[in-house]
């Protein structure tokens, strides 16, 4: 009786060993409202996340909620609407285009501009603006423009009424690598913020775009593909000088010619001529 329960024992012990129990599989979890799933979290949020890695696109028409929103490349586009901002709930998925969100990045999510982009956004209640990384698709809610990350906010200064409503200009195309987020910073116009979201006295660096160097790249009228990369030219001036910029984002490259004469950058509200150049580029063939 032992014997035979013993090896009845073994038997059973056997087959679990060999046995591969397969993980129970969960329904995507669909917005009631929406009927869009979220994007799958792909990196832990205590460690520094990976920037950049996507891809250029433009999209086709898509349908959410019996709304129809069509992508397409608008040069002059400039449109005053509400914004809201998402943080933690959505740090470390993937974007719209193969990114990765992180709610202390200047990052945004917009319908249609063409990803990534760059747009300026404007705060139209306190009149801070700063430049962000247009790099998801959305809101669909609410009849909101733009979704900004929780860093955008703060620096808006909306972080804690939720929403405010906000002019976004388009700028130009954003390049692929992603390590913006200086250039970004740097393009902040509003009084200084402290980490706990007070404004403080110190000047801040105000950011201009010059016309970048035509690119050698073929964009396709759907997906944008990626070619030459973008020079990351930069000249950084505030105040008080370029010896402050210089030791905050590293030494000034040398002025390339064509670039003597900033330009603001799509009419937004700044005051000449104190200047940065981001790393634009064109979306538009230059044959």
């Amino acid at each position: 009786m032992k014997s035979g329960l013993v090896v009845a024992l073994c038997v059973f012990a056997a087959g679990c060993a060999t046995q591969t129990i397969a993980p129970v599989a969960q329904a995507p979890v669909v917005d009631p409202e929406l009927g869009v799933v979220p994007s799958p979290v792909v990196a832990v949020a205590e460690k520094p996340l990976r920037k950049g890695g996507g891809y250029y696109r433009v999209g086709k028409p898509y349908k959410i909620a019996d709304n129809w929103y069509r992508p397409e490349i608008e040069p002059d586009y400039s449109q005053i609407g509400i914004a809201s901002w998402y943080g933690r709930a959505f740090h470390g998925r993937l974007t719209a285009n193969g990114e990765i969100f992180d709610m202390n990045s200047l990052m945004a999510a917009h319908p249609t501009m063409p990803l990534p982009s760059y747009a300026r956004v404007t705060n139209l209640d306190n009149n801070r603006s700063v430049i962000v990384r247009v790099n998801d698709r959305g809101p669909f809610a609410h009849d909101r423009l733009i979704d900004l990350s929780r860093q955008t906010a703060r620096l808006l200064g909306f972080l804690h009424s939720g929403t405010a409503k906000v002019r976004v200009e388009y700028i130009d195309k954003a390049p692929l690598a992603g390590k913006d987020n200086a250039y970004l910073l740097a393009s902040y116009n509003g009084p200084d913020v402290s980490p706990t979201g007070t404004s403080g006295s110190q000047p801040i660096i105000t950011a201009y775009a010059r016309p970048p160097r035509a690119p050698s790249d073929q964009i396709s009228a759907e997906i944008l593909k990626s070619g030459t990369p973008f020079d990351p030219y930069l000249a950084l001036i505030n105040s008080q000088g370029a010896a402050i910029a210089s030791r905050r984002f590293g030494p000034l490259p040398a002025r390339q010619a064509g670039f003597d004469t900033p330009s603001p950058m799509a009419g937004g509200p700044f005051p000449m001529p104190l200047g940065a150049m981001l790393p634009l580029g064109s979306w538009r063939s230059t044959s």
